[in-house]
């Protein structure tokens, strides 16, 4: 068996007057916004101290509807609620709840640059009931 990775703390220690990050830290935030229905909320994607990370929703407040999923789209935060789904769009999964908050794994390697918005995105009718922008903190 392979012997595990040791780290040199010469190289993954901060330099002299360098504060290391404080984890969980947030890389990117965005309020929602109603698009086909109405809906309030903050999503925030946060690096853990192992480096995964995570998409949360806090404060979520979104109508419910059928087939409700998650997902980081390239489309800039627009009203057209037919834009998000468009081009590479990454499914995070069924929608946890319409209400509170709730995380959803972003998978290793996913390179978030990638992405401008977060949706609520209804796949049966093809429609985004909400979006927020992902913004650097």
């Amino acid at each position: 068996p392979a012997e595990p990775l040791i780290e040199d703390p010469a190289i993954s220690a901060p330099g002299p007057g360098v504060e290391p990050p404080v984890f969980p830290l947030t890389l990117a935030q965005g309020e929602f916004i109603g698009l086909a229905h109405s809906g309030t909320g903050t999503a925030s994607i946060i690096e853990l101290a192992d480096g995964s990370r995570i998409l949360r929703f806090e404060n979520l407040d979104v109508d419910n509807g059928p087939d409700l999923r998650v997902i980081l789209s390239p489309t800039e935060l627009t009203d057209d609620d037919g834009a998000y789904d468009d081009g590479d769009f990454l499914d995070l999964g069924v929608l946890k709840g319409n209400q509170g908050n709730q995380n959803y794994e972003i998978p290793a390697g996913v390179d978030i640059d990638d992405f401008a918005t977060v949706a609520i995105w209804c796949r049966r009718f093809n429609v985004t009931f909400n979006a927020a922008p992902i913004l650097a903190p």
